[in-house]
């Protein structure tokens, strides 16, 4: 194999022999290179193209999860803090549940579900199925419903048993009369569990003036 010096000696040989073929050739040997440099400068970028699409893929990646992380973190605080507040229900014994929606990810509502509830009503207990009360903790948005917790127990059509109570019908209709004043100042508070604590009686209350008798006997699952 020839060395360096050889290649040069005979390089100055061809040159002196015939210059223009000599140049020709140089010219070609120059064209080569520089397309080969070009290549190799296409190929760099490319790969330096691909690693940072993935390196960014991978920044966003991570920044995701980083956010994931920090809401994670952020729920298991309020989480705490949330356990506290409600310490003072879990002794209630018509509260039979409480849950929070969704169940991942920040919590948007605050689902309670009661046990079966006693209306009292001249002297008689009528028993009514249990209830969900839904509450929106969306900041500015604070909101009361109620639901049903089971299907329907009656097969046959009665007048009042799309009422879930005296004063709350099932297309969310509810007249809190002279609590709604206390309601509506603990839901923008977001005092969740003064609200539960005003709904609870709520739910088992009824106009004594003998109005209700009617709708009592269609929603009652039995009757003391």
């Amino acid at each position: 194999m020839a060395t360096q010096e050889e290649k040069e000696q005979e390089l100055i040989s061809q040159f002196q022999q015939d210059p223009l073929v000599f140049k020709g050739v140089f010219a070609g040997i120059i064209r080569k290179d520089k397309e080969r440099l070009f290549s190799e400068i296409e190929q760099k970028i490319s790969k330096f193209d691909a690693e940072f699409k993935t390196a960014e893929a991978e920044m966003q990646k991570a920044a995701v999860t980083l956010s994931g992380a920090k809401e994670r973190l952020k729920d298991l605080e309020k989480g705490e803090s949330f356990g506290a507040e409600f310490d003072s229900l879990l002794g209630n014994k018509r509260i039979a549940s409480i849950d929070f929606e969704p169940n991942t990810g920040t919590p948007e509502y605050l689902v309670v579900t009661t046990t079966e509830l006693c209306i009292l009503y001249y002297g008689k207990k009528y028993w009514i199925d249990p209830l969900k009360i839904k509450i929106s903790m969306r900041k500015g948005y604070g909101s009361v419903s109620v639901h049903r917790s089971r299907a329907k127990r009656h097969n046959v059509k009665r007048y009042y048993e799309d009422f879930l109570t005296p004063y709350i019908q099932e297309n969310g209709r509810i007249c809190f009369g002279n609590i709604a004043g206390d309601i509506d100042r603990a839901l923008r508070s977001q005092n969740w569990p003064l609200v539960i604590e005003y709904m609870i009686p709520f739910l088992e209350s009824c106009n004594p003036d003998g109005s209700h008798s009617v709708i009592l006997k269609d929603i009652a699952i039995r009757v003391e």
